[in-house]
């Protein structure tokens, strides 16, 4: 018992996975219930079955109410059952948990909690060991031997295990996408087993097969092991061992006699508790009380029912009282209304005037292994002043107290560097204050600091809206101011801090002047050409969506659809990104080649999908020609293609791999279709398609900024070139936001308490006495669809076709025998390309 309730447990991640992804299809097989039957009122939903019920002869010819009533109320209790396990399983996602185990009177062992092996098929099929044993090669193999005879008998009876091995070999071919599993399981007798063994199988899964429990039912055990031992294959039939036509049938574990007729006690029972429930409502049934005569059956225990002519009496009764019941008030079932957008907006231009800001900096040395700050500076920049140095001796008390319209810092390079230190700072001694950092995915952008509910200063980072650095941008921007000063940041000490003190306080001055230069000259040149201010942006590829929107976008003409949720989740298992990788570690004398504004010039010249897309379950035969959109297919990519083309993420290793041989994903069509014209085998499964305008919405975006580029270059205008470049290559990848995200919240012990509760939590700590730091993902897919809060501007169609449109433009290159490496829009080639390729 010991060693038993020792043992860790774990959710199983691949079926759990599997069940969110697939959601809709589930229920349209049966083996789930739509999720709003949890969540219906009992008493007015049979309200409305029963007044339907009475209003439509159609039904009341073909069905009894009560046979209606029990139907409807067995499927609010799946629902209800269902969305507690899910519940549940999220919960316990990626943590260990222990089983407490007891012996029964007989001896036998069971597990409490609602997941445990004793339990319905849905929690059975989520729970597997959290700890295995190494194997060898063939100890594996006999574990997959064992998996493939459970999920054999999972879905049937067999006489040998031979036989149930042989059968489940023979069924691959239904079992090798989730459409074809889920329709393929519907029939099991125990559906969710008999997925969770088949997904272990998967190549790509994150649980190992040898966590995976194999169950047996004991009800009948010590027959069978009699049977196994005596080879009594008579003896075997009467357990559930094997085939059995003759007693193989449903039946009532109790039953009693009533008019000569076997009476399931569990079936009245439940359909009492259905009856009653109308009258309850919601409220909780705590406990059920059967009163049983063994001998000399009372008549009196069990009220005889209503005969037909009494029933009609009764009602006949009711009629001729002439009680006046006014029928109830009927609720309409609405669709819930979308929380976002269908559709992405166009923006008009802003009429608020440029805000004025602040730069600033800070200088550290090192004591003991760790930055201590020796020097701060800042530097008022107003809008339509020029930049005074001198300002930098002002108090930043006073510009509060004088313009307390300036509310926005810049650091250069905030979230790497000053941002920490002044989070460190105010975490520890900043009681005066109180600040609400915004970080995300492990990135600082933002920290807004409050003198009670007063907002005093949002700091940020220079950098996400110019990415370089303070150097390059202030040749290109401001050369004017001087060029960065440096100094040898290892040759300072506290101990020659005041020795140096002119010297390292006039390189923090120059850099916060530069600084200064640089975003002045940024928010002049995008507030002259876009009427668009940087102050209000915290990342470039924010700023160039809004420049988008307001100048470019058409929306009569070419309307963006923003995905919901499973369009989202399924359409982002095609956005793979860029290729990188090395297929010759060594070389001399090679070629490096980068493609010009890569992205840019796909979204120009590839058409991109457009409109709403259109779910197709059933793709099989169908002509990929005649196909656009993102199709999940079968592929098998022959060996003899030594540079493969398509992507596979390997989800247990983590990592995005170009494989040979046969998998299943999901894809761009148009990737699809070259990737057949190159030898690939492509069988298409199912998809999301969309309307092929054969047109871009981004081709007037990228034109006139290349022609502004190239005019900026020819009159020597390096600052607008640089503005026009990075503007070009930051629009994309806005599209492709992922709303599953990590957040880092510092907040208070209340805080804290809440969302290390919270079934996405993954990291907190204490910082000091009042204050803790908790990360956790925004992970979106487990909500309800009217819950779901996606980033208003996520159309991830479009940033999965540039990327695939990327990789078909890059693959000429990269399949050369001559490449030794690529990344992205880059490659290294033995041999020269010829000069109409190769232009500078």
């Amino acid at each position: 018992m010991n060693y038993l309730q020792a043992q860790a447990f774990e959710i199983n991640i691949d079926v759990l996975d599997f069940l969110k992804r697939n959601l809709d299809s589930l229920v349209k097989s049966g083996l789930l219930m739509p999720s709003h039957l949890a969540s219906l009122n009992i008493a007015k939903a049979t309200s409305l079955l029963r007044k339907a019920y009475l209003e439509d002869k159609s039904i009341t010819k073909d069905f009894q109410y009560q046979d209606l009533l029990n139907e409807f109320m067995l499927r609010i209790q799946r629902a209800r059952y269902e969305k507690f396990i899910f519940k549940i399983a999220s919960a316990y996602a990626g943590y260990k948990f222990y089983l407490p185990a007891f012996v029964d009177f007989r001896g036998r062992i069971y597990r409490s909690g609602v997941l445990h092996f004793h339990e319905r098929d849905l929690a059975r099929g989520l729970i597997v060991f959290s700890s295995v044993r190494k194997k060898s090669d063939t100890d594996i193999n006999e574990v997959y031997d064992f998996i493939a005879n459970a999920a054999a008998f999972h879905f049937k009876k067999f006489d040998t295990y031979e036989d149930a091995n042989q059968w489940f070999h023979d069924q691959e071919v239904n079992l090798n996408s989730d459409d074809r599993l889920i329709k393929f399981a519907g029939d099991a007798k125990n559906p969710y087993q008999f997925i969770s063994k088949v997904l272990s199988f998967g190549k790509h899964g994150t649980i190992s097969p040898l966590q995976i429990p194999i169950t047996q039912d004991a009800s009948a055990s010590a027959y069978q092991l009699i049977s196994c031992l005596l080879l009594d294959k008579e003896l075997a039939k009467h357990t559930n061992l094997i085939p059995n036509p003759e007693v193989d049938k449903e039946g009532p574990a109790l039953t009693f006699r009533e008019n000569e007729i076997d009476q399931p006690v569990y079936d009245m029972v439940e359909r009492l508790v259905f009856q009653k429930a109308e009258t309850y409502e919601d409220s909780e049934l705590s406990g059920i009380f059967i009163r049983i005569y063994l001998l000399d059956m009372k008549d009196s225990a069990m009220p005889k029912p209503l005969s037909d002519e009494e029933i009609a009496s009764k009602i006949w009764e009711c009629i001729n009282s002439k009680v006046v019941v006014e029928p109830k008030e009927t609720i309409k079932f609405k669709h819930s209304k979308r929380r976002y957008p269908e559709y992405l907006t166009a923006l008009k231009p802003s009429k608020r005037p440029k805000q004025s800001f602040i730069v600033a900096d800070s200088e550290t040395v090192l004591i003991n292994n760790v930055h201590v700050p020796y020097a701060a500076g800042f530097l008022v920049v107003r809008v339509g002043d020029e930049l005074l140095s001198e300002t930098a001796n002002q108090r930043l008390a006073a510009v509060v107290r004088n313009e307390p319209s300036i509310k926005t810092v810049y650091f250069h390079n905030f979230s790497r560097f000053d941002g920490i230190l002044i989070l460190k700072y105010l975490a520890t001694h900043g009681m005066k204050y109180t600040f609400i950092p915004l970080m995300r995915n492990n990135m600082l952008y933002e920290l807004a600091i409050y003198r009670g509910k007063k907002l005093l200063f949002r700091l940020k980072d220079s950098i996400t809206l110019l990415p370089s650095s303070l150097d390059k941008l202030a040749k290109n921007l401001c050369p004017e101011l001087g060029t960065k000063g440096s100094i040898q940041h290892e040759d300072v000490q506290e101990s020659n801090l005041i020795p140096l003190r002119k010297e390292l306080l006039d390189y923090m001055k120059q850099d916060i002047l530069l600084l200064g230069g640089v975003m002045q000259k940024a928010q002049d040149i995008y507030w002259t050409q876009y009427k668009v201010d940087i102050v209000t942006k915290l990342t470039l590829s924010s700023l160039a969506l809004t420049i988008f929107r307001s100048v470019y976008y058409n929306q009569k003409d070419w309307p963006i659809y923003i995905p919901n949720r499973n369009e989202d989740s399924f359409i982002r298992s095609a956005y793979y990104g860029g290729h990188a990788d090395t297929y010759i570690p060594h070389g001399e004398n090679l070629y490096y080649y980068d493609v010009n504004s890569l992205y840019p010039y796909i979204m120009k010249t590839f058409p991109m999908p457009g409109g709403k897309p259109i779910w197709d379950g059933n793709l099989l035969g169908q002509d990929l020609d005649n196909l656009f959109g993102f199709i999940e297919a079968y592929v098998e990519c022959p060996p003899n293609i030594k540079r493969p083309f398509l992507p596979y993420r390997d989800s247990k290793r983590k990592i995005l791999r170009f494989p040979t041989g046969q998998f299943v994903g999901v894809y761009y069509s148009e990737e699809l279709k070259y990737a057949r014209d190159i030898g690939y085998q492509i069988m298409p499964l199912k998809g999301y398609l969309f309307e092929n305008k054969n047109s871009t919405p981004f081709g007037g975006f990228v034109s006139t900024l290349f022609e502004k580029r190239q005019e900026a270059k020819k009159t020597g205008n390096e600052a607008l070139s640089y503005v026009y470049k990075i503007l070009m290559n930051s629009l994309y990848g806005r599209f492709g936001i992922n709303p599953n995200c990590t957040f880092t919240e510092v907040c208070d012990v209340n805080r804290y308490n809440i969302l290390t509760k919270t079934t996405d939590f993954i990291f907190a700590d204490k910082l000091s006495e009042h204050y803790y730091i908790v990360s956790y993902h925004s992970y979106i897919y487990a909500e309800e669809e009217s819950e779901w809060k996606p980033p208003r501007i996520s159309a991830v169609q479009l940033a999965a076709a540039v990327t695939a449109c990327a990789r078909i433009h890059m693959y000429p290159y990269i399949s050369r025998p001559d490449c030794y490496y690529t990344d992205t829009d880059s490659v290294v080639l033995g041999n020269p390309l010829p000069e109409v390729l190769s232009e500078p």
